[in-house]
């Protein structure tokens, strides 16, 4: 079993990594419970929000030269257009947005799963947060009828990492629209329901 290294990537230093990310995300996010059906022009276009963001990190994970999983995050009071309505609901909540780190996706290789890599990752994550002197961290799921007919009969939810990592399942939701895929394989533009789980930072 090879050894797995690690990069940590800032701001403007994404910008090499863009299309690369662009591609994992499209492969990623078609599974359960995302079912996203993207195209890389999109994600490019929408990926240089973090190159961007001076406080945006990108960590990647690779096997020698292959890239086995990719990470994203951003402070929630970030121009860009990743977290979008976000601080604004986090403010009707009485939070302070500003003080809130949001990890956005991470995206792990089928066959590296159970190796510690997104510990690893969550733990490099929350090293910049605090460096940078934020407070919290908040994070977005994707909420799915517990008997949706597309949810894998394995499918093992990642709720386990959170509750270990110390996040809780806040009352904040909102709806994010992306081509979903239906179960009968058509691709439609619909609002998925996204749920906020938040940690502080001691």
């Amino acid at each position: 079993m090879s050894e797995l290294s690690y990069e940590s990537h800032v701001g403007p230093a994404i910008a090499p990594f863009v299309r690369e990310m662009a591609e994992f995300r499209i492969r990623g996010f078609r599974a359960f419970p995302y079912l996203y059906e993207g195209t890389t022009a999109y994600e490019e276009k929408y990926l240089q929000g973090y190159v961007k963001e001076p406080r945006a990190l990108l960590v990647r994970v690779l096997d020698g030269e292959q890239v086995i999983a990719v990470a994203t995050s951003t402070p929630l009071a970030s121009s860009a257009d990743i977290v979008a309505e976000a601080p604004q609901r986090f403010a009707a909540a009485g939070h302070d947005p500003k003080s809130f780190y949001y990890y956005a996706e991470i995206l792990v290789n089928p066959a590296y799963r159970g190796r510690g890599v997104a510990r690893r990752v969550y733990e490099e994550r929350e090293r910049h947060a605090r460096a940078w002197g934020y407070r919290h961290l908040c994070l977005a799921v994707v909420e799915r009828p517990e008997g949706h007919p597309l949810k894998p009969k394995d499918y093992a939810p990642p709720e386990r990492i959170w509750i270990r990592d110390g996040f809780e399942k806040s009352a904040i939701r909102f709806a994010y629209e992306w081509p979903t895929i239906q179960p009968d394989g058509t691709i439609v533009e619909q609002q998925n329901p996204m749920v906020f789980w938040m940690k502080g930072l001691r």
